[in-house]
């Protein structure tokens, strides 16, 4: 009686499972507009913010001048995303379906080292610039009133900065990441086939 099974012939004989490649497109392609949605809406955002930050200046002119830095400051961290979004658009409109594989990965890379670029500076600067900007903005209008009413003024802009810093500002990086992650994790582990076709 003979037990050996040839396990070479069996091995070889196996099907091989196909791979959808149009789910990973497709994953790619909503990954891509969702992107490009949000960084639409984050520019028009901030651009809305500075025009009214503008407005402020025009229309109820800043008598002292801390005022007047404070709403430059704020000018300068609301066009920070505007530029940051703005490059990053250009590189989500560069990853189109119709490029190569190897084009696809590559502009992947140039946006994963933007996103880390935007996370870790710009995001920083931005909280930064509106951290300083809304504290020197708010010194004209509690400096002509009680002290309990700037402390209290104060108190409440120093809360919402924490709030800023160590609540959204994290969780906004974590979202992001999160989102990103998964995208490069589905194309890593598709990429030899990927980058055949």
């Amino acid at each position: 009686m003979k037990n050996d099974i040839d396990i070479k012939s069996l091995w070889k004989g196996q099907q091989v499972p196909v791979i959808d490649l149009s789910a990973v497109r497709k994953k790619i392609k909503y990954f891509r507009l969702r992107r490009m949605g949000e960084s639409c809406a984050v520019i028009m955002l901030m651009m809305l913010a500075l025009a009214s930050g503008v407005t402020v200046w025009i229309h109820w002119s800043p008598l002292l001048s801390v005022t007047k830095a404070g709403i430059i400051l704020l000018s300068i961290g609301f066009m920070l995303p505007v530029l940051s979004y703005g490059r990053q658009l250009r590189l989500y409109y560069g990853l189109k379906t119709d490029c190569s594989n190897v084009d696809y990965m590559s502009n992947l890379l140039k946006i994963k080292k933007q996103e880390h670029r935007q996370q870790h500076i710009v995001l920083n600067l931005y909280f930064l610039f509106l951290s300083l900007g809304f504290s020197f903005y708010t010194y004209e209008y509690t400096f002509y009133h009680s002290s309990p009413r700037g402390i209290i003024a104060y108190s409440v802009l120093l809360s919402w900065i924490s709030l800023n810093w160590f609540v959204f500002r994290p969780y906004i990086i974590k979202k992001r990441n999160r989102r990103f992650s998964k995208l490069v994790k589905c194309i890593e582990s598709h990429r030899d086939i990927l980058m055949k076709h």
